[in-house]
């Protein structure tokens, strides 16, 4: 199983959540299935403070960011996660 390594940014570069999911399912089964099953990512989450590394930014397969309304421009590692799963498992 090659995996698709996913890193969180917050750089020009990264691509909404929603959009990188696009052609991605979960527990995508059958002969029919037209989508890739999202078991196959795996998630990088960077430190609030100096997000993820530049090697595993320039290494990964996608760069991601989850939009957020308001004041804040990211969140602590936790809520990252929170959020990004929810979404992933969400559909």
């Amino acid at each position: 199983l090659k995996l698709a390594v996913w890193a969180t940014d917050l750089s020009q570069r990264a691509v909404a959540l929603s959009t990188a999911m696009h052609g991605w399912s979960v527990a995508c089964q059958g002969p029919e299935a037209t989508k890739k099953d999202a078991a196959g990512i795996a998630l990088v989450f960077g430190r609030e403070v100096d997000g993820v590394t530049q090697t595993v930014l320039d290494e990964a397969d996608e760069r991601v960011y989850f939009p957020l309304h308001g004041f804040s421009d990211s969140l602590n590692v936790s809520t990252s996660v929170a959020l990004i799963l929810d979404s992933i498992l969400a559909g």
